[in-house]
């Protein structure tokens, strides 16, 4: 988790595809990731609140998820699909389980 929490920058995951990502890969945070991170925040008790609003933008007017997204939030050209898709339910679906509070402050690693 302090990895990811290191890497975490706002709105996504700054890893070696988003940094050094050939064409189509370099600057486009990859929603499954952000996921994923948000599924281990809720996991090990680090989630609060609201984080899961970028995420809700992603999902396009059919149902599905795109698999990237840009600075500004974005699909980036980038299509939905089932992979990402199924990641991203699994997610959201834990965090209803999550005790959810409004007041608590925003972790200093959103900056």
């Amino acid at each position: 988790m302090d990895f990811l929490v290191l890497i975490f920058e706002n709105r996504g995951l700054l890893d070696v595809t988003y940094k050094d990502g050939s064409g189509s890969e370099h600057g486009i945070y990859e929603t499954y990731k952000f996921a994923l991170y948000l599924y281990a925040l809720q996991a090990t008790g680090s989630y609060y609140y609201g984080e899961e609003d970028n995420i809700f933008r992603l999902q396009g007017p059919d149902g599905g998820f795109h698999t990237g997204y840009d600075q500004i939030g974005t699909y980036a050209g980038t299509r939905e699909n089932a992979e990402t898709t199924s990641i991203v339910i699994t997610a959201i679906s834990s965090l209803s389980t999550t005790s959810r509070s409004p007041s608590h402050p925003s972790p200093s690693r959103h900056g």
